[in-house]
């Protein structure tokens, strides 16, 4: 997500520019990893702010409250079809442990079949964890990357669940 937001600066160009609202990221971040139920309309909101990686951070707090994040559960689904992919993985993600894991195998399935390296990653990353919750089988997760042919790292992943027991 940085290597686009950040065109033809480098990250740390981005980062000092204006375009990078660094005090929202940092206060919505924050939010996201104080495990605080209370700041959950606040992640809410800033499910819909205009620039992405706020949005990230509040899919990010969301997955982190899990079940408390019920509430939420309308807002996650509008980010599944986020024009960044990062997005959609972690709402997916967050979106499985409040009882939507079909949704949320069905938004990571063409992500995970996308040349977006790190984006594949990313869900392949979401379904081990859903897996390992228990939100999603192992046979499901095999039969949905069983055709796809993965490159770096991503292929180690694939190979880590095709040999889970």
């Amino acid at each position: 997500m940085f290597e686009a937001l950040a065109a033809e600066k480098t990250l740390y160009e981005y980062a000092q520019s204006d375009a990078y609202p660094i005090e929202r990221v940092l206060e919505v971040a924050n939010l996201a990893v104080s495990r605080d139920a209370s700041g959950l309309g606040k992640l809410i909101e800033a499910c819909e702010d205009r620039h992405p990686i706020v949005r990230y951070w509040a899919a990010t707090g969301c997955l982190i409250l899990q079940g408390k994040a019920m509430s939420a559960k309308g807002k996650l689904r509008g980010l599944l079809k986020d024009e960044w992919l990062d997005i959609r993985v972690v709402a997916a993600e967050a979106l499985g442990y409040l009882g939507e894991a079909d949704l949320a195998v069905k938004t990571l399935e063409p992500i995970i079949k996308s040349d977006e390296q790190y984006a594949v990653l990313a869900a392949l990353n979401s379904l081990d964890f859903m897996q390992q919750a228990g939100h999603v089988s192992l046979e499901r997760i095999r039969e949905l990357i069983k055709t796809v042919s993965f490159k770096g790292i991503p292929e180690r992943m694939a190979k880590y669940f095709q040999a889970a027991k």
